[in-house]
């Protein structure tokens, strides 16, 4: 007897989530931002003034202009990032079953020096204009983001050790890494936040809450030549409702039947939407599915 076992990992800000592949066709904001304290190699709620960081895309584009937000242990700062571009950088992953290439799309990596040793609870793109790209994006448009979700206190803890599970998985080519904590050169462009007043509020009994799993759709093992244990992995963008709008595999297994049997079952389940500052948000949901033969 064949044996499916399905683990829904919640993709947060700053997490193991941030890198996306450029196959997927639905972006809700035109960059993301990815932010490390420098000093730092891991994530850490050390206080710290300078942060290295860099914004990421599906595809190669030009970012004209870009807002960056900080809700901080210091209050809330702004950060305006001038044009720049974002280019392909190959990312080469290893697991036991299989070993693939995620292409993503990157900006150089800039810093932002706050007036202050401080730890950033949350931070995304809060609005950006792009260039005339040809990715769907109108260019001179202002796009405004909504905050990325985050898991609540109590999601994370029960979450915790399946992430950590999960990483242990996939291994990534140090020389692929972004070195978001290394500090900067002298070319490096180092840029200076505004204080803000608060640009959301978080009043009110969860103020961040991430998708759930409602309905799960069971995956069945399928035919396969010969019988083999592996892991598909796909990542689900959802509308602040939860409707399922796009979906993509992140880690392949290896075997294309296993990969379209697990995006089958992760377009097919429901989900309840995610929570950003009291309000529905877009968020994105890891589905992940285990095959294992008898």
């Amino acid at each position: 007897m064949k044996r499916v076992t399905i683990g829904v990992l919640i993709c947060a800000a700053f997490f193991f989530c941030a890198h996306r592949p450029a196959s997927a066709a639905l972006e809700y904001c035109p960059a993301r931002l990815d932010a490390r304290a420098v000093g730092q190699s891991v994530p850490s709620k050390n206080p710290a003034a300078l942060y290295g960081f860099e914004l990421t895309g599906l595809a190669p584009r030009t970012i004209a202009t870009a807002t960056l937000a900080f809700d901080t242990s210091a209050g809330w700062y702004t950060v305006d990032v001038p044009s720049v571009a974002l280019v392909e950088k190959d990312r080469h992953y290893s697991a036991p079953w299989v070993d693939f290439i995620r292409h993503d799309y990157v900006s150089p990596v800039m810093y932002v020096r706050f007036p202050q040793p401080l730890t950033i609870a949350h931070g995304w793109v809060s609005s950006a204009v792009t260039g005339d790209d040809g990715t769907g994006w109108q260019a001179g448009q202002t796009v405004t983001c909504d905050p990325i979700a985050m898991a609540s206190p109590d999601q994370m803890k029960n979450a915790q050790a399946a992430h950590l599970t999960y990483r242990r998985q996939y291994t990534l080519d140090p020389k692929d890494g972004d070195h978001l904590s290394d500090s900067p050169s002298a070319n490096s462009l180092v840029l200076t936040p505004r204080p803000a007043q608060a640009l959301e509020s978080s009043n009110c009994a969860e103020p961040f809450l991430a998708a759930t799993l409602q309905h799960q759709e069971q995956p069945q093992y399928p035919h396969v030549a010969v019988d083999m244990a592996t892991s598909t992995s796909v990542e689900i963008a959802l509308d602040p409702d939860g409707t399922v709008r796009d979906a993509w595999v992140w880690a392949p297994s290896g075997v294309p039947q296993f990969d379209q049997e697990a995006l089958r079952a992760a377009k097919a389940s429901t989900y309840t939407g995610a929570r950003a500052y009291c309000q529905p948000v877009p968020a994105e949901y890891l589905f992940v599915v285990t095959f294992k033969p008898n």
